[in-house]
C-alpha cells in the first residue's frame, strides 16, 4: 500500500504545474471547460501543454482511477463477507 501512495505522490508532483496550467487556461477562457480528452487536446493545439506533458497527466488520471475502482471492489467483498 506504501507504494502505491508513494508512486501517486511522486505523479502529482510531476503533473502539478501542468494541472495548474490547465486550471488556468479554462479560468482565462483560452480553454472551454470540457471532458478532460478534449481540454488536454486544446492545450495541445494551442501550445500550452506538451504532449509529454499531456501523457504524464492522463498516466496520472488513470492511475488514480485504477486505484480507486481497487478500493471499491475490496470495500465490495469485505461487505459481503
Amino acid at each position: 500500500r506504501l507504494n502505491v501512495i508513494q508512486e501517486a505522490v511522486k505523479q502529482n508532483k510531476e503533473c502539478e504545474q501542468s494541472f495548474k496550467k490547465l486550471k488556468e487556461s479554462i479560468k482565462n477562457e483560452s480553454i472551454k471547460k470540457d471532458s478532460f480528452e478534449d481540454m488536454t487536446k486544446e492545450l495541445l493545439e494551442k501550445n500550452i501543454l506538451t504532449f509529454e506533458e499531456i501523457e504524464k497527466m492522463k498516466k496520472r488520471k488513470l492511475h488514480l482511477k485504477d486505484e480507486i475502482y481497487k478500493i471499491i471492489d475490496k470495500n465490495k467483498l469485505q461487505s459481503h463477507a
